[in-house]
C-alpha cells in the first residue's frame, strides 16, 4: 500500500499510516519517544526533529503545509496536526462515511477481512 496524502477529511487513517511509516524508517523516536537517547548530542536531536517534520510535511496536502511549514519541532507538529484534524465530528464523520460507502468485498478474501476492513477505520474515530 502507497503513503495517502493527509487533507483532513482522512486525519485518523493517515495518522495510523503515518504512524507504521514511522516506525519503519525507525523516525518515531522524536514523536513517540519519552526523551533523546543519551548516546546522541543536542544538535543530532534537533536534526531528527527537522527530518522527521520534513518528511511529514512530504505527506500532507498544499493547505495543511501552509499551516505547519515553520515547525522544527516533532512532537509539537504531531500534537498540532491532532488538534486541528482530530475532532470526532465533521469531515472525519463525512471520511467515515464515505469510506462505508465506498467498501467493495473482494471476492477472493474471507468475509471477516472485509469488515475488519471498515472496523478498523471506525475505531480510528
Amino acid at each position: 500500500m502507497k503513503m495517502v496524502s493527509l487533507s483532513g477529511a482522512n486525519y485518523h487513517f493517515w495518522k495510523g499510516k503515518m504512524k507504521d511509516l514511522l516506525f519503519v524508517k525507525n523516525m518515531h523516536l522524536p514523536i513517540f519517544g519519552t526523551q533523546k537517547l543519551n548516546s546522541m548530542c543536542d544538535e543530532e536531536w534537533g536534526f531528527k526533529h527537522e527530518l522527521v517534520c520534513g518528511f511529514i510535511r512530504h505527506f500532507v496536502d498544499e493547505s495543511i503545509y501552509n499551516l505547519i511549514s515553520h515547525e522544527t519541532h516533532a512532537g509539537i507538529l504531531w500534537k498540532t496536526l491532532e488538534s486541528l484534524y482530530a475532532s470526532k465530528s465533521g469531515s472525519n464523520n463525512l471520511y467515515l462515511l464515505k469510506s462505508f460507502v465506498e467498501l467493495k468485498y473482494k471476492d477472493e478474501a474471507p468475509f471477516i477481512e472485509h469488515l475488519s476492513e471498515f472496523q478498523g477505520r471506525m475505531y480510528q474515530l
